[in-house]
């Protein structure tokens, strides 16, 4: 593997070579906001799958999945079972078993800020989506309802593929043999190949696996989701090239990842030319 600043400098004049997809393109394959109507719908389907203890416990409008920056577009769903406790032994405290999902436009996106590669880290990850939304979601520590999470993404109709903590390391033959031919044609499939982790095609998206660097420099401390200037062209030319590659998804959900840590991004496909529902 390359020196991170040779692999920057390459980076850097491919990324501009070309243009980027940027965080304020307007998705083609049409994102309606939200209404009562589909939330409603939701709320209907979580509450009659929910098992004898739990409740729906809070619902807010205008929110943004935690531990992410984007706009405050997303409906908190929060579900617990209030009739148990549980101790938390590193930090302390007493908390009833939950899951929180967040419900966004399907054209939706945001950044995740860097977190540890531990499984009780707290920030919202991606559940799956379908023509309605997008679901992002979250829980922690022990659990009176462990399979919750599959049957919540049934319930509201989703396809699912739910993220954790640690990377899938999942390789979709067919998704990678497209993208690095795309890179083959670039000239530059043997840097790829040996960054690219993990990649699947989904229904409406591609997720993808970086091996990355870490930069740690003070413009962290302004920007929670910034990994390193290597890192950050990675993400546009990746974002770009992916994007191009799979016109018909809706959206790139990137994890970047170094040794200790990591960042997901979502970017909406510019390319999409999927119908709006």
């Amino acid at each position: 593997m390359r020196h991170p600043r040779t692999l920057l400098n390459a980076v850097a004049a491919a990324t501009l070579a070309g243009s980027v997809a940027n965080a304020g393109a307007t998705n083609p394959c049409g994102s309606l906001p939200l209404d009562a109507v589909k939330v409603s719908s939701a709320l209907v389907a979580i509450r009659e799958s929910l098992p004898r203890g739990w409740t729906i416990a809070e619902i807010r409008w205008e929110t943004v999945p935690f531990g992410w920056t984007g706009a405050a577009d997303a409906v908190l769903i929060r579900v617990e079972d209030g009739s148990i406790g549980f101790h938390h032994p590193e930090e302390d405290f007493t908390y009833h078993p939950f899951y929180k999902l967040w419900l966004l436009p399907t054209g939706w996106e945001g950044r995740m800020k860097v977190s540890d590669i531990d499984p009780s880290s707290p920030h919202a990850l991606y559940l799956g989506e379908n023509d309605r939304y997008r679901v992002l979601y979250r829980t922690l520590g022990q659990s009176s309802w462990p399979e919750g999470v599959d049957v919540l993404a049934e319930a509201i109709r989703l396809d699912s593929y739910p993220l954790s903590h640690s990377p899938k390391h999942s390789l979709d033959v067919g998704a990678m043999q497209r993208l690095y031919q795309r890179f083959d044609n670039a000239g530059n499939l043997a840097r790829w190949q040996r960054r690219i982790y993990g990649i699947e095609e989904l229904p409406e998206l591609v997720y993808l696996e970086l091996l990355t660097w870490e930069d740690r420099t003070g413009k962290r401390a302004k920007d929670p989701t910034f990994l390193g200037d290597l890192a950050e062209l990675e993400t546009k030319y990746l974002s770009r090239e992916v994007l191009a590659t799979f016109p018909s998804k809706r959206a790139l959900y990137l994890r970047r990842l170094t040794e200790e840590s990591f960042s997901d991004v979502l970017v909406v496909n510019p390319n999409c030319r999927t119908p709006a529902p």
